[in-house]
């Protein structure tokens, strides 16, 4: 069974697939509200990557921070794999 982070992880990852998905499907007639669900996909994609690797996400909204703190965070082969 896998830690309960991990289930997170995968659940968010969806999401952020889910939002990448419709933000490349309406960015040709809307850039507004694409821009909107890539930054959206994007910020999931982080707070994911947080959740699998440390088990929680700072409640931030502020992408930068989140990049700095994906960078500061040790990844485990572990981690890695259950991303996939």
């Amino acid at each position: 069974m896998q830690p309960t982070c991990f289930v997170t992880a995968r659940r968010w990852l969806r999401g952020a697939n889910a939002d990448r998905a419709f933000a490349t499907e309406i960015a040709r007639g809307y850039s507004a509200r694409a821009a909107f669900y890539s930054q959206q996909s994007a910020e999931m994609a982080l707070k994911l990557i947080l959740v699998a690797a440390v088990g929680d996400h700072p409640s931030t909204r502020a992408s930068r921070q989140l990049v700095l703190d994906v960078r500061a965070t040790p990844m485990r082969s572990a981690t890695r794999d259950a991303l996939g």
